[in-house]
């Protein structure tokens, strides 16, 4: 993938951590929320930060906020879901209401919510921010699915397409993948067929390269068993680290693909490139994926 091991980590400027802190305090959050959020903040802007490096700092504010309330949202379906699953049912009738309907017990899915709706326009085009908004709801309704489903649920084998179809819910790639061209550098309608015609193979990596580092955090040291990797693996008969090797080598080929796709367009290609170089990046020195503790070092240090 082109990744140099040996280029030094990125750092958090420190205009980024201020601008996502100040968005924050003015929430005026009760404690019991605001705590968690800011958790998720610190993983959040790395992976705003690394991948989209080369955007500017209010951008990178409100994919930092996207992010970590999006992290908020799936930490408390894993520690509470008798909290989020009644949440995630009123959506669907609710989001339709428009933003004066905001009865909901857990004020994040509320700020989700807003931030969506009033500024991903601020930051994309009407096709872009149309994606984005269904992508948010796609992955709420992935996360309400997945505490409605039954534990390691088996699928038919010959229901080939449903745990991507799945992860495409969960995986945010679509959304993710459109967050890599936005208005300041890539407008509307002019620049969407450089791009576009990748998005399908760009959200296919995105989801499949933290499904890959994200397997030994989550079947390794831990026992979750509703992850691609191992709903894939019960679908077929293979074995998980069969399942790892396929993905390993179609992403490794998707890349280069990719990278052809967009050779005739010069500032696409090079966002895409560097978004792939930070995304690789944020996945192996934040320490939520846990590989140093199998040997993974690169650059200059561990994140927190």
């Amino acid at each position: 993938m082109d990744y140099d091991i040996e280029q030094p980590v990125y750092e958090c400027p420190p205009e980024l951590t201020d601008g996502v802190q100040r968005t924050i305090d003015s929430w005026n959050l009760a404690p019991e929320y605001k705590q968690p959020v800011m958790k998720a903040v610190v993983p959040a802007i790395c992976v705003s930060h690394m991948p989209f490096r080369r955007y500017s700092t209010e951008l990178k504010i409100y994919l930092t906020i996207y992010t970590a309330l999006a992290i908020y949202i799936d930490n408390v379906m894993g520690v509470q879901p008798e909290i989020m699953i009644p949440e995630l049912r009123k959506l669907p009738a609710r989001w339709g209401l428009g933003l004066l309907e905001n009865s909901y017990e857990d004020p994040i899915i509320g700020l989700y919510m807003r931030h969506v709706t009033l500024e991903t326009p601020k930051h994309y085009g009407p096709y872009g921010t149309g994606v984005i908004v269904k992508g948010s709801i796609d992955y709420l309704i992935g996360c309400l699915l997945e505490g409605e489903l039954p534990d390691r649920m088996q699928v038919p084998k010959t229901a080939s397409r449903w745990t991507s179809f799945f992860r495409g819910k969960t995986g945010m790639g679509e959304l993710y993948a459109h967050f890599i061209f936005p208005q300041e550098q890539f407008k509307e309608p002019h620049h969407l067929e450089s791009f576009v015609p990748t998005v399908p193979d760009i959200a296919e990596l995105i989801n499949k390269i933290n499904d890959v580092c994200s397997y030994y955090k989550e079947c390794v040291v831990s026992s979750e068993d509703y992850n691609f990797v191992m709903t894939e693996s019960r679908r077929t008969g293979l074995t998980p680290v069969q399942i790892l090797r396929q993905i390993c080598h179609e992403q490794v080929e998707l890349v280069r693909e990719v990278k052809e796709a967009l050779a005739a367009h010069p500032l696409a290609h090079e966002a895409f490139s560097g978004f792939i170089n930070g995304y690789l990046m944020y996945h192996c020195t934040n320490s939520r994926y846990r590989l140093y503790e199998i040997g993974v070092h690169l650059g200059q240090k561990q994140l927190e």
